[in-house]
């Protein structure tokens, strides 16, 4: 029987993956790591210009 694909995980970067500081907090990094562990694709959204 066929694997069902996961649905992606998306998150946003300032705010919401990354801490105020720039940095992942430790809660973040072991729900990465079980995103992660569960085969579920990753990526990131951001509305951050490339330009400052």
């Amino acid at each position: 029987m066929a694997q069902t694909p996961h649905t992606p995980f998306v998150t946003d970067l300032d705010g919401t993956l990354l801490a105020p500081d720039g940095q992942l907090s430790a809660w973040t990094r072991t729900t990465l790591t079980d995103v992660l562990q569960r085969d579920c694709p990753l990526t990131y959204a951001t509305a951050r210009s490339r330009h400052k």
